[in-house]
């Protein structure tokens, strides 16, 4: 009976070893998951603020005949020039109610999230829908 006690006993301390080691392992996750998406909404606002405005002011790569093109289609492709590092984020979700901000990178789609659209009513365009993903 005491040598079932000794292994009870040293099989509590090795789940309890577990345990504490799985907790720290989540909270350190946690924790940089939340300093890198503030590092990244700071680098995306510090570039947003150094963009150029003016897209006259972006070079060309090469002889393009801008012509014939539409102004949209010109300010397009003058905007598509500017160099982003593939690092940066994209843009920066703020839902305020959550106090919820974070980066999205390029492919973070509904492809890549494999978001789910299981529920018609949410292809109907109504903005009080919600997307689900998996």
């Amino acid at each position: 009976m005491n040598s079932e006690n000794v292994w009870l006993r040293r099989f509590e301390v090795v789940l309890l070893a577990a345990g504490l080691l799985l907790v720290t392992v989540f909270v350190a996750a946690t924790l940089q998951s939340r300093i890198s998406a503030g590092l990244a909404v700071k680098k995306f606002e510090a570039e947003q603020a150094t963009a150029p405005q003016d897209t006259a002011m972006l070079p060309i790569r090469s002889n393009v005949d801008l012509s014939l093109w539409s102004d949209g289609r010109r300010k397009g492709y003058l905007e598509s020039l500017v160099e982003t590092p593939t690092d940066a984020p994209q843009a920066v979700l703020r839902v305020p109610k959550l106090h919820l901000e974070v980066p999205v990178y390029e492919g973070s789609d509904e492809p890549a999230l494999k978001a789910s659209y299981e529920d018609p009513a949410l292809l109907s365009g109504d903005p009080t829908n919600q997307l689900q993903s998996r």
